[in-house]
């Protein structure tokens, strides 16, 4: 007579293992012969590789007061990198952990010091220079994050998925058109544009 397999619960299991007892019902077998030829599918579960992504995560945390500017560059460009080839949005909570961590360098006018502050403080009112224009105008006037603009072009993947595209300068900035001199109506040529806007689409 064959042993039939079935599924027992914890309780039934242990009850068994206690006893030693080989005549019960259930006839339970071994879980260590059972799964002898698994180990390799539980090792794979268990201990999972890390992601490329995630090392330099890791990697990035490690920014603080002591750190060069030029590594903090490498280190924020280094990640933004690895995004652009990312499987799915689940590698993006890897990013988690860089939010509260004091990564980017401000420089606060007047002074020429560095503070660093952390993605999550939304108290901190400082912006990320992402237009030339806009850090000619704003040098010196607003508190801005201390990386040249090339470089801020290149961690826009990570600035994204940390959420703080509210602190690009080009965002944060209202613009205002207003005509100057002694502006007129052409009547003629407002009713030729007036008559094609039907055609425009919107």
């Amino acid at each position: 007579m064959g042993i039939s397999r079935q599924w027992v619960t914890i309780h039934e299991y242990m009850k068994v293992d206690a006893h030693h007892s080989s005549s019960t019902y259930l006839q339970i077998l071994s879980l260590e012969k059972e799964y002898l030829l698994c180990g390799r599918l539980f090792r794979n579960l268990l201990e999972k590789e890390e992601s490329e992504l995630e090392k330099l995560v890791a990697k990035t945390a490690s920014i603080g007061p002591s750190s060069k500017l030029e590594d903090i560059w490498q280190l924020l460009v280094q990640p933004s990198n690895a995004m652009r080839t990312l499987s799915g949005p689940q590698e993006y909570k890897h990013l988690e952990v860089l939010r509260y961590r004091k990564l980017f360098p401000i420089n606060i006018p007047p002074g020429t010091a560095f503070h660093y502050v952390s993605a999550s403080d939304v108290k901190s009112l400082w912006f990320i220079v992402d237009d030339a224009s806009l850090f000619q105008k704003f040098r010196g006037r607003v508190p801005m994050l201390t990386l040249p603009l090339r470089v801020v072009r290149s961690i826009r993947e990570l600035l994204q998925g940390m959420h703080l595209e509210s602190r690009l300068l080009s965002n944060a900035v209202k613009h205002e058109f207003t005509p100057r001199g002694h502006p007129y109506l052409h009547e003629e040529y407002t009713d030729r544009l007036s008559s094609k806007a039907v055609l425009i689409e919107r």
